[in-house]
């Protein structure tokens, strides 16, 4: 007949025999699941599953339609609209506004704003007529000016009376020169009023005086002309010389 141990000399028996047995441990009654042990497996690990995202899985049958990227804005910037002003809209006031004060800016260019320097001798002694071009009134008026202070008797075109003929009060003043003086010039030289006047000094015999202000090309009959007139080249002189050299040259009896 077996004596049972008591469990005090069961622990001593086999801590002697070297047997120990490992504790159990109690089952929970649930199962280890497959994704918690696929889970802690390393990355590397043959077998192992990695999770999709949840926005690759498909949503029922349909396919999910990737999104195109925005476009961008574009970074020109539109220049704002400019607003047209009453006087350009109107178009046709406008150009005649700047037409007319392009034309006063030539005008007074030319010296047409220029006032008459001295009066235009008007009596019955011997004077001096002086032809020119209007384009050159600006420098002419100066230089006439001089010459009146000069103590010259001067006729010039200012001094025609409004109303009378322009033709018949130049022909009548020139024909009652005693000495024509013409201011040459580019622009006298193509002057038809200018050449009519020398032609007829020169047909009339009256002594003719030529005052170059400008180196100007003379036609061939131009030159045949004034060929044995005297001329002063006043572009290549200096004032004091120029007017020395007039005063000798112009006739004593037209001065005061």
């Amino acid at each position: 007949m077996q004596v049972k141990k008591s469990a005090s000399e069961s622990r001593q028996h086999s801590a002697k025999t070297g047997n120990s047995r490992k504790p159990v441990r109690k089952k929970t009654g649930t199962k280890t699941s497959v994704k918690n042990t696929a889970a802690r497996k390393p990355a590397g690990s043959k077998g192992s599953t990695t999770r999709k995202p949840a926005s690759a899985k498909k949503s029922g049958s349909a396919k999910t339609e990737k999104k195109k990227p925005a476009a961008k804005k574009s970074t020109v910037k539109k220049k704002p609209a400019l607003k047209s002003s009453p006087a350009k809209s109107a178009g046709t006031p406008l150009k005649k506004k700047a037409a007319a004060k392009k034309a006063a800016a030539k005008k007074a260019a030319v010296g047409g704003t220029v006032s008459p320097p001295v009066e235009s001798y008007t009596g019955k002694k011997p004077y001096l007529f002086c032809s020119y071009a209007h384009s050159d009134m600006k420098e002419v008026f100066k230089l006439i000016k001089k010459i009146h202070e000069m103590g010259y008797r001067v006729w010039y075109d200012e001094g025609i009376t409004p109303g009378i003929e322009w033709p018949e009060a130049i022909g009548k003043a020139l024909l009652g020169c005693d000495q024509y003086l013409i201011f040459m010039t580019p622009r006298s030289i193509a002057s038809r009023n200018v050449r009519n006047e020398i032609n007829l000094a020169y047909s009339e015999k009256k002594d003719l005086l030529v005052v170059f202000l400008e180196q100007t090309r003379l036609s061939g009959g131009m030159r045949l002309l004034l060929g044995t007139v005297h001329c002063i080249k006043k572009y290549e002189m200096t004032d004091n010389s120029f007017y020395l050299t007039l005063n000798k040259v112009l006739n004593s009896n037209i001065k005061t």
